[in-house]
């Protein structure tokens, strides 16, 4: 993503929900676009090009899990976040096996659905610039064991790894970066326990 702002495309028959993910996203710096139908959000994809993409199950007409398909079809790299108000574990697995990203549930978060869009934004950005250093070293080097490697290993298992229930994890996250770091530079340094977690009000949207 660089220094351009994120993309993130929202694909819901509810007016209400669009909008209201609208206004959060653009709040955080992120640049929105809505389609009400799984057939406008694929003519939006392709001229939007977005980093993430926002997509309702449950729509008439083309619903969420073809469309979720053809985009993967047109964009395999596409990174999809399915939303359902009537989620169960079926439609979820379904979802994982065509390629979605993750799942969102209905009434929205606001602070989960903040973190799982982060989240996959650094999974796509993290994910281009492992292909763009796979093209640019030789293939020995890239499967060695030196220590930028191995950090980039570690921010791969970070982004990918669940959302987690707690946004201040986030901050803590990077840390594990910085360890991957000085994996060679002797014992580490000893750590603070993490401070106790603090319940907060979720916030939907």
């Amino acid at each position: 993503v660089g220094s351009v702002n994120p993309r993130v495309l929202v694909v819901d028959d509810e007016p209400g929900v669009r909008d209201a993910l609208r206004q959060v996203l653009e709040y955080e710096g992120m640049d929105v676009a809505l389609a009400a139908s799984g057939g406008a959000g694929l003519e939006t994809f392709d001229t939007f090009r977005p980093h993430v993409v926002l997509l309702d199950v449950k729509m008439a007409g083309l619903d969420g899990l073809e469309t979720l398909a053809r985009l993967k079809e047109v964009a395999p790299e596409a990174v999809v976040v399915m939303i359902s108000g009537h989620g169960t574990i079926a439609t979820a697995v379904q979802a994982t096996q065509r390629g979605a990203f993750d799942f969102l549930e209905k009434p929205l978060s606001l602070e989960k659905t903040l973190i799982l869009v982060k989240n996959a934004i650094a999974a796509r950005r993290l994910r281009s610039e492992n292909r763009d250093l796979k093209r640019q070293q030789p293939k020995s080097v890239i499967a060695g064991e030196s220590i930028p490697m191995k950090a980039l290993r570690q921010q791969i298992a970070l982004a990918l790894a669940p959302v987690p229930a707690d946004p201040e994890a986030l901050t803590r996250a990077p840390q594990a970066i910085w360890g991957a770091l000085a994996l060679d530079a002797g014992p580490p340094a000893a750590r603070k326990e993490a401070p106790g977690r603090r319940e907060k009000k979720q916030h939907t949207l």
